[in-house]
């Protein structure tokens, strides 16, 4: 009986104060303060990229259809390997295999349903993969190690981007433009150490929609 009386006179849980950097909400519980979020500005970002130094040669590159060395998404590995040569490397991660022409720099994905490391017969390419040391640029000259300027000067602002503030300022990590189906990123400087330098590291070719 002790014991229920002294229940009976304890404070209302509502009435407690809340711990610091919280606050009550209507329902009588405490919540941190919600998430707060930088709006980036892409222009002071892109600011800090040097000029457009666009690629002078290279290999046909065409973004409209994602195909880059004649290779294009849709394409089944045998055509690949017709196209591309014989000198591949394949591995397998989630259910795809992943076959990289590494002299080339070009990559592709196909399905890989059983597990054996190659693609699947008859599957098509599920998009165009252009790695380090590539030729592969469009006629504008857009291509690997080529500023990211020039990306924007010639596809416009992308629809979606990751910035990176660094020691340099602001840096871009990222940029996706869907009418073009390219993504970009640059995750690495000139001697391919961590960090953005303002040059395409890669490139993936998904054809326009």
């Amino acid at each position: 009986m002790t014991l229920l009386l002294l229940l009976a006179c304890g404070p209302d849980v509502a009435e407690l104060p809340c711990r610091d950097g919280f606050a009550r909400a209507a329902d009588g519980h405490c919540y941190p303060p919600p998430p707060t979020f930088t709006t980036v500005d892409f222009e002071a970002a892109l600011a800090n990229l040097g000029p457009c130094e666009p690629r002078e040669e290279g290999v046909a590159t065409d973004l409209e259809s994602g195909c880059s060395y004649y290779f294009c998404p849709g394409d089944t590995f045998e055509e690949a390997v017709d196209l591309l040569g014989d000198n591949y490397t394949c591995s397998e991660a989630s259910g795809d295999a992943f076959c990289l022409w590494e002299a080339i720099g070009i990559e592709g994905r196909w399905d890989d349903d059983d597990d054996d490391g190659l693609p699947d017969d008859g599957d098509g390419n599920q998009r165009v993969h252009i790695t380090e040391g590539s030729l592969a640029s469009t006629d504008d000259g857009l291509g690997m190690d080529v500023p990211i300027s020039c990306f924007v000067e010639s596809l416009g602002p992308p629809d979606r981007f990751t910035v990176v503030d660094t020691v340099d300022g602001l840096m871009i990590e990222f940029m996706d433009w869907d009418d073009a189906g390219l993504l970009l990123y640059d995750f690495y400087d000139t001697n391919r150490y961590l960090g953005s330098d303002g040059r395409a590291d890669e490139l993936y070719l998904y054809g326009a929609p």
